[in-house]
């Protein structure tokens, strides 16, 4: 009687143990699914030109990412930045007739993209 008893308490305590597990629901959304993204970069700009002195300057850049909500191992997202930076250069080559020794050009691209992330 005893090996009976202890055989059905084994029984209800692995059932109630099951019943539990079926009740967490996992979820399937992808790490990537509805996230919003900024990123701040900055660096520095050398430009090759055919001034006898290159000269560094800066280059800055602004992101926004979202990625669409997603219940797969890929996603698919939207991304646009800004960018503003500076090429520079001293001593202008020998008959290139520029009244200056410097130059300065500014540059400002503002691209867009989609992406495609696997993971």
């Amino acid at each position: 009687m005893k090996l009976f008893t202890f055989f059905g308490m084994i029984v209800i305590l692995l059932s109630q143990l099951a019943t539990a597990q079926n009740k967490v629901q996992p979820t399937n959304n992808n790490a990537m699914s509805g996230i919003f993204g900024v990123t701040v970069e900055g660096g520095v700009t050398y430009g090759l030109t055919d001034y006898n002195t290159n000269t560094m300057n800066y280059d800055g850049r602004l992101s926004f990412e979202y990625y669409f909500p997603s219940t797969g191992q890929g996603n698919l997202g939207i991304r646009a930045f800004g960018q503003k930076g500076k090429i520079t250069g001293k001593d202008a080559p020998v008959g290139s007739g520029n009244i200056t020794n410097e130059f300065a050009t500014d540059f400002a691209p503002f691209p867009s993209e989609m992406l495609f992330i696997h993971g």
